[in-house]
């Protein structure tokens, strides 16, 4: 069943990034390329395999330490990387951070990992929101950015009021509960873990949480300038939030096809063309993605080798 849920999310993202080629007209040549400048993948690529790492093991490890648990950092940036390379097959384009949690479970507390990888997860969508928001006060020369505001301001409001509420709410441990019930009780959880985490370290894990998710949008501003397209940085810290929250739309693979339409959507009234919004998501998936992946994958190849070459020696 799960295989076939998975070739389903895979053909919706095929379907979605066909249409968006063939009803824009997207080809290689209709991508702006005369005005490019490679020299801006440097940043981005410093950004993707130095600064986002080393600062989101820490994120996660300070978030461990809100929970009254530790970890070291540097292991917690390898298990980050092999996430990643496992996570690309799976839907929404933050579906490793379910393996993170089970790859920590193997190596600590299991409510501990859950509910670091949870509190990350609440407090980073959180965090877009409220990026995005200060931002759309400074954007005036479009006319529905009210309408966004508006939108933002009831979604900020409905996870606070989600948590506050339900925390109330006696737990059930009813084993047959249904999807719903689940995510319930997934909620009643992450309510009890802020009840009871340190907030001087919740507090400093926050903070990275709003360095990290600055830099993925530094990098999305210096790939508009690689295709030529010099934005304020302000319109990036407006919608590209909005964008990464609608890719986590658990319906296609990694969010493609998703994550490219909402680029156009935003991004398109801005008069930039479809073809370029389209390979500048593409660009940043591979660059904030499929870079980390691939390390991932040979960290986790190195590590499957290292255990077959203790199990032989054992043997021998």
């Amino acid at each position: 069943m799960k295989k076939w849920i998975k070739l389903v999310q895979l053909l919706i993202a095929v379907a979605l990034l066909a249409f968006l080629i063939v009803h824009y007209h997207v080809t290689i040549r209709s991508i702006d390329l005369a005005t490019s400048d490679l020299l801006w993948l440097i940043p981005c690529l410093i950004i993707s395999i130095v600064l986002v790492p080393i600062l989101a093991g820490y994120r996660w490890q300070t978030m461990l330490h809100a929970l009254d648990s530790t970890y070291d950092a540097l292991k917690l940036i390898r298990i980050n990387f092999q996430s990643i390379f496992w996570g690309v097959f799976l839907p929404s384009s933050d579906g490793f951070a379910l393996i993170r949690a089970y790859l920590l479970m193997r190596r600590i507390d299991r409510r501990t990992a859950i509910g670091s990888v949870i509190m990350e997860k609440f407090f980073g969508v959180l965090c877009l929101f409220l990026i995005a928001l200060a931002a759309s006060f400074f954007i005036q020369e479009l006319s529905w950015i009210w309408l966004l505001r508006i939108m933002l301001i009831c979604a900020i409001a409905s996870l606070i009021a989600m948590v506050a509420l339900i925390r109330k709410q006696s737990a059930t441990e009813r084993e047959d509960r249904n999807l719903l019930q689940r995510i319930v009780t997934q909620i009643r959880k992450l309510a009890g873990l802020l009840a009871t985490a340190d907030r001087k370290f919740l507090g400093q894990g926050i903070v990275l949480i709003v360095f990290v998710q600055l830099l993925s949008i530094l990098n999305i501003h210096f790939l508009f300038f690689l295709l030529g397209h010099p934005l304020p940085l302000i319109q990036h810290l407006c919608f590209v939030p909005v964008i990464q929250t609608i890719s986590l739309i658990p319906l296609t693979t990694s969010g493609f096809g998703i994550r490219e339409g909402a680029f156009v959507f935003f991004y398109q009234r801005l008069d930039i063309l479809p073809a370029d919004l389209i390979a500048i998501s593409i660009l940043n998936f591979l660059i904030m993605t499929g870079i980390p992946a691939l390390i991932g994958g040979v960290l986790s190849i190195h590590s499957n080798l290292r255990k077959v070459d203790v199990l032989v020696g054992g043997i021998q």
